[in-house]
């Protein structure tokens, strides 16, 4: 199903079930309204989430969650959800206070009674969300592991699957590989690519004379190790030749000298 298609469904689904449950709400008071007039009202104050979902849609293909700290990521739909609600605050105010139903009846402002407002700022909150962790997994989904038969297309070569592509990389141009979050970041001199596949495995699949595992999160291409540093409390740090500058093991420190060496 295509996100545009779970944004309408929602949508509609929204539409309906408060529709039901405002007409059944009041459907014995005197202020009672037909539904076809209660569902008109509720298409017009639910019809902005056909923008505000692809807006959702536009913000997780930018800032997608597989390429950022989750910290980040949670910040900054944070905001964007606040920012949203905020606005359609305001479109709720503008169509209650001339389009409602109840315009007029008692105990009621701008058209509505004030547990409406309530239902909607709390289904505006649920509803960016759902379709947010709708999106995010989907995108999670559409990055494969690399499969042991699919490590390479050729010996020299990696085919890394990414988010909507797949890229064949030479080994050789491979200069670091770092562990992020649940993936890892494979970067060349020209470009990364991040790929959901364990340190693990590419330290196995790997040739083990060009490359070498000096930390937990961090495997490097070994000709390009400039030196290896000391610093403080008897830590130590490899220069890369592009300028990177990772931390190292004691036990990948030993690997990595006595390779140096030889």
């Amino acid at each position: 199903m295509k996100r545009i298609h779970i944004i309408l469904l929602g949508t509609i689904v929204i539409i309906l079930a408060f529709s039901v449950i405002i007409y059944a709400r009041v459907l014995d008071a005197p202020y009672a309204a037909s539904f076809i007039n209660v569902l008109w009202w509720q298409m017009l104050v639910w019809s902005p989430w056909l923008i505000f979902g692809q807006f959702i849609n536009i913000l997780d293909h930018r800032f997608p969650i597989v390429e950022q700290l989750v910290f980040h990521w949670i910040l900054r739909h944070i905001s964007a959800c606040v920012m949203l609600m905020v606005v359609h605050g305001g479109w709720f105010f503008v169509i209650s206070s001339n389009f409602s139903p109840f315009l007029g009846a008692d105990n009621t402002r701008y058209g509505a009674f004030l547990f409406f407002f309530i239902m909607w700022a709390i289904c505006d909150f649920l509803f960016y969300w759902m379709l947010l962790g709708i999106f995010a997994l989907r995108q999670l989904l559409s990055i494969s592991p690399v499969d042991n038969n699919e490590k390479s297309v050729r010996a020299d070569y990696l085919l890394l699957k990414t988010t909507g592509r797949q890229s064949s990389v030479a080994t050789k141009d491979i200069l670091w590989i770092e562990a992020e979050d649940y993936c890892c970041r494979v970067h060349t001199n020209s470009n990364n690519y991040l790929v959901r596949q364990s340190l693990n495995s590419f330290d196995m699949s790997l040739p083990g004379d060009q490359f070498l595992r000096i930390h937990r999160s961090t495997i490097v291409n070994i000709k390009q190790v400039e030196l290896i540093e000391k610093v403080e409390n008897r830590k130590h740090i490899v220069h890369l030749r592009n300028g990177i500058e990772r931390a190292i093991s004691k036990s990948g420190r030993q690997k990595l000298q006595q390779i140096l060496d030889n």
